[in-house]
């Protein structure tokens, strides 16, 4: 598909550049294909980029309490501000027009500490963040902050994949062809597979990206198990048959003793990955720590 990257960014940085005049505007981050960095747009991109302001009346409300503060305080936001989504037109573009899209956020709540971006908006600025505007810095560090790899984390999310994996993508889809659900086996094999693919994310230290990207990102990872494309994609196969979940259960378990093995290494542990998870990621589990080598 031809790109349209050179027809396409000069139409979102006009749009942006017209609010760096505004004194209450923290930063603006360009975003998705349209930033240098990965410089991807088709005719079925939209356009987006974030916009940082500063309210400083928001410093003290509460991060639950947000909603309701721009609900009942719309006359102490900045008037400028535009509509999150613009349509504009392009002649040059096979559809005459594009869709742009402008996240807005107030500094002062994201800055804080007990803000956490959540996984897809951690990777959306990790992957493809170009900081268009921040006259001082400021957006720089906040992406910095928030956007920081936590090994800890990580490795609690790891063990509980790992540990709960062969239920998902082993045993329980046979006892579900035992009781004749079909279906619900090959629900549970498609959910295993995303839990392999999330878990290859872990190990590579890097943040899922949407759905729509996410097997092409992960067949591309730097840590991967022999052949992985060609395995993965059996695990995808849509044929409604109890020979087919087999053959799938089997793969499955395969890779999953790859990436256990991937991840042995890069997160150093050993033992049981199920009695980790309920050391080190489960809250309600097991309370009390016993030797689990």
């Amino acid at each position: 598909m031809r790109s349209l990257f050179q027809v396409l960014r000069p139409v979102l940085v006009a749009n942006i550049a017209s609010f760096c005049g505004y004194p209450d505007l923290v930063g603006v981050v360009i975003l998705g294909g349209a930033s240098l960095r990965k410089q991807s747009l088709d005719q079925h991109s939209d356009l987006d980029a974030s916009i940082f302001v500063s309210v400083p009346d928001a410093a003290g409300i509460s991060p639950l309490a947000l909603r309701s503060y721009i609900d009942h305080s719309q006359d102490r936001l900045p008037q400028w501000l535009p509509d999150f989504s613009q349509i504009v037109q392009v002649p040059a573009h096979p559809l005459a027009q594009v869709e742009i899209n402008i996240h807005q956020q107030i500094y002062e709540i994201e800055v804080r500490s007990d803000v956490q971006w959540d996984e897809a908006k951690k990777q959306s600025y990790a992957a493809s963040g170009e900081i268009f505007y921040d006259p001082h810095g400021l957006v720089r560090r906040l992406i910095g902050e928030k956007i920081r790899w936590n090994d800890e984390d990580a490795r609690r999310v790891l063990l509980r994949i790992l540990g709960q994996a062969k239920w998902y993508g082993m045993i329980n889809p046979r006892r579900q062809l035992d009781r004749g659900s079909v279906l619900s086996a090959m629900n549970l094999l498609a959910d295993a597979a995303d839990l392999l693919i999330h878990a290859l994310f872990l190990v590579n230290r890097e943040y899922r990206p949407h759905t729509k990207w996410r097997i092409d990102a992960a067949i591309h990872l730097p840590l991967l198990p022999p052949d992985f494309p060609a395995r993965i994609s059996t695990l995808y196969h849509a044929i409604v048959e109890a020979e087919s979940i087999i053959v799938r259960t089997e793969v499955f378990e395969a890779l999953l003793e790859d990436v256990t093995e991937i991840a042995r290494r890069e997160y150093s542990f050993t033992g049981d990955p199920y009695r980790l998870s309920c050391y080190e990621s489960f809250l309600d589990r097991q309370l009390l720590r016993r030797n689990h080598e």
